[in-house]
């Protein structure tokens, strides 16, 4: 058909055509695209949206997204969006043919578990497919925010230690139930060009009886559940006439209480004992936040508040690698997923645990400042924190700059960042790296990540590869067909990022996973089944020697119900050059080990007022056997007040080496909500590792976003007193502490 043009018109022509069909579906998805209408006139903010004026907005056609995908949903949902010069507004009318099923299980701030009936609205405020921030209340009224980050995929792509400014009134009555949000422009960060705003958005309803999802626009649930919640899928929004505040937020803080502990000292001829020490805390802080572009913030911060109202949960390692802990500071998550340069499993080339925590050790931070935000196609976020000295630790500076950008398509980015620490006694450690995540085709994804390591304590050229770290990664993101799952990653035994997080030095690893997976049928109570064969091999990187082998087949099956069971069996060999110390004088001598061991795994539905999930590991371990079993319950006896008792035992023996040790882990998490503003938190563990029961009772005061008065009350009892000598006091520590925070 080309006969009459030159082969140069042919390969125009051939391009062109081909560019018309890639980029068809953009045409399409902007001319689908949904204008938010301004509106000049006031909303009465009751939780009920019936003024005339919310007529002015077209209703949202809701499909099903779990446990069925596309079908017409069982209730009727009536949502529209508006907004005016201060407030994007969202009306839900969410009727019920049964009101009396509708579950209300929580008031607590930042609710996840799935028995609460909820509504929400997900906005990729940056229209970037990758990232997006979340705003969900229940019918109590409770809310929840929250950051998507790497399109709802991997691990952990919620950041649920986000809060901002918004409000939300819910009404129930034997229609279902009704919500109003309200959420300040000044609360979300967006770019404007040409006049206009471009975001994109998902809004989503859960039924919790029914263990069903109804959402906008239709998203197929060929991701599992997670797949409703990612930003790529989010339907296009326009504001025409959006006006940005520059809003500015000043929030001190101030800490006063009592602490005591028992040390041991030496008291006359020798003779040790117990003495306690009583110290009196008296904190003040401030941080500042200020909007000076409608797509830039600036974070400041003077002796940085450390969450002294959450505690990190007890963990027994039974590995040689180093334990992984969230972030739980507020001055570090927003958008703290801009800095999350992900280099494989929770390894990173920045982890802002290590600014002003060593050895478990707070360090005060004496002040920051923080710069994030977009300027036209690139994401720019920039960080630097001085810490104070404490005893023998020095003074030091961190620093992280970041810069990324959208690349080929919506769903593919490029990125650098670079981090330092200086120390003032000379000491810096620099790292440079660069990532990339690229959409191939399908749901082909390559993932490209590369980091270096400067250290003034370590000899080597630049050149070196010895303190570099790659990875690579080529998935299939989808559950049904065929996938597979390509990975090379290494990193050189002297890479050790200043301002980041290495679990495991020193190797280069290859993995490969293929996956089948296929849906049940409508009639079926089974959602779908995945079955899955892979593993990893580890060489020690400096010397080429195999250090590492773990491989074998997994089979997943998830219910409509909401329950899911899976089942693995895993081939391990493991060549430990040094003994490996465990727990309580158990030990693993260095030798070539080859074990099995199977992993069972069962949900019950997270729809229902009781949940659980259980755990069953056993198997060969080394030169051993062990047992480990984790059993996680959660009951939600009413919107006042919920349990969430938490048990882990392990059962470790070497029966040649006559060496044996058990390991017990519990937790309670008791809460009581009076309402959305006051609650009553204790959070009880015990671990036979460090033979204490920790305790952690907060009361909390929340009258409006950014005004918190908390009450909290730790102490750490010895539950082996009598073991030693001297005995050890019933309480080991216990402190007292108030706080109070208020945003101007």
């Amino acid at each position: 058909m080309f006969n009459n043009f030159s082969k140069n018109d042919q390969l125009y022509r051939i391009t062109a055509i081909i560019l018309i069909l890639l980029l068809s579906p953009l045409f399409a998805l902007a001319q689908s695209s949904i204008t938010i209408p301004h509106i000049s006139a006031a909303i009465e903010f009751d939780g009920m949206p019936d003024e005339e004026i919310w007529q002015v907005s077209d209703p949202l056609p809701m499909r099903t997204y779990f446990p069925e995908h596309g079908l017409q949903p069982t209730e009727v949902s009536d949502i529209r969006l508006l907004y005016d010069n201060e407030y994007l507004y969202i009306g839900a009318r969410l009727f019920d043919s049964n009101p009396f099923g509708i579950q209300s299980t929580s008031f607590q701030r930042n609710f996840e578990d799935l028995s609460n009936d909820k509504f929400g609205i997900i906005l990729d405020t940056f229209n970037n497919n990758d990232t997006a921030i979340a705003f969900f209340t229940n019918p109590g009224g409770a809310r929840a925010d929250f950051i998507i980050s790497n399109d709802a995929e991997g691990g952990s792509p919620f950041n649920y230690d986000w809060d901002t400014f918004w409000d939300v009134e819910t009404v129930q009555n034997d229609q279902g139930w009704f919500v109003e949000m309200r959420i300040p422009l000044s609360s979300l960060r967006f770019q404007v060009q040409d006049g206009q705003v471009t975001m994109g958005m998902t809004v989503m309803r859960w039924i919790a009886r029914k263990n069903e999802s109804n959402v906008f626009p239709a998203i197929p649930n060929n991701w599992g559940f997670n797949g409703q919640y990612k930003p790529s899928q989010t339907h296009t929004i326009v504001f025409e006439e959006l006006e940005y505040t520059r809003p500015l937020q000043i929030t001190p803080y101030l800490l006063g209480g009592f602490s005591q502990e028992h040390q041991l000292s030496e008291t006359g001829e020798q003779e040790l004992s117990y003495i306690r020490d009583d110290q009196m805390t008296h904190e003040a802080g401030l941080d500042i936040k200020y909007g000076f572009a409608s797509n830039m913030t600036l974070d400041l911060t003077l002796n940085t508040d450390f969450a002294q109202v959450e505690a990190d949960d007890q963990q027994v390692n039974l590995t040689r690698f180093a334990l992984y802990l969230p972030e739980k500071r507020k001055f570090f998550q927003e958008r703290s997923d801009l800095f999350d340069v992900n280099m494989g499993g929770n390894n990173r080339l920045f982890y802002s645990r290590r600014i002003g925590i060593r050895d478990g050790q707070q360090i005060r931070i004496l002040g920051g400042a923080r710069v994030t935000g977009s300027l036209g196609s690139w994401d720019i976020g920039v960080i630097n924190m001085q810490t104070a000295r404490l005893r023998q630790s020095p003074s030091e500076n961190f620093s992280a700059f970041r810069l990324r950008r959208n690349v080929f398509n919506n769903n593919s980015h490029i990125g650098t960042l670079l981090t330092s620490r200086l120390s003032e006694d000379g000491y810096t450690n620099y790292s440079f790296g660069f990532d990339g995540i690229f959409h191939l085709f399908g749901d082909d994804y390559l993932s490209v990540q590369y980091g270096q390591t400067v250290d003034s304590e370590v000899d080597l050229p630049i050149t070196s590869l010895h303190a570099t770290r790659t990875r690579i990664d080529w998935q299939t993101r989808r559950i049904a067909g065929f996938g597979y799952n390509l990975g090379f990653s290494r990193n050189g035994y002297l890479f050790d990022p200043g301002v980041g997080f290495v679990g495991r030095k020193n190797y280069s690893r290859f993995g490969l996973t293929l996956n089948y997976g296929w849906y049940g049928s409508e009639v079926s109570q089974i959602q779908n089944h995945q079955i899955s064969v892979g593993g990893n091999l580890f060489l020690v990187d400096n010397t080429g020697e195999l250090e590492s082998i773990n491989v074998g087949p997994e089979w997943e099956v998830n219910w409509k119900s909401g329950s899911s069971l899976s089942a693995e069996l895993t081939y391990n060999y493991e060549h430990l050059r040094e003994t490996f110390f465990i727990f309580d004088g158990s030990f693993i001598p260095a030798d070539i080990y080859e074990f099995f061991d199977l992993e069972l795994n069962f949900n019950t539905p997270e729809g229902s007022l009781y949940n659980a999930e259980a755990t069953v590991t056993a198997g060969q371990f080394f030169d051993g056997y062990r047992i480990s079993t984790e059993l996680t319950t959660r009951l939600s006896l009413s919107r006042h007040f919920n349990l969430q008792p938490y048990y882990e035992y392990n059962l470790v023996e070497f029966p040649d080496r006559d060496q044996a040790f058990s390991t017990h882990i519990s937790r309670l998490r008791a809460e009581y909500y009076l309402n959305t503003r006051f609650s009553i938190r204790a959070f009880i563990q015990y671990s036979n590792e460090s033979e204490l029961i920790f305790s952690n009772i907060r009361l909390r005061y929340n009258p409006r976003e950014g005004n918190d008065f908390y009450i909290l009350l730790n102490e750490n009892v010895n539950s082996n007193r009598f073991a030693y000598s001297p005995v050890r006091p019933f309480s080991q520590s216990r402190g007292v502490l108030m706080k109070y925070t208020y945003t101007f």
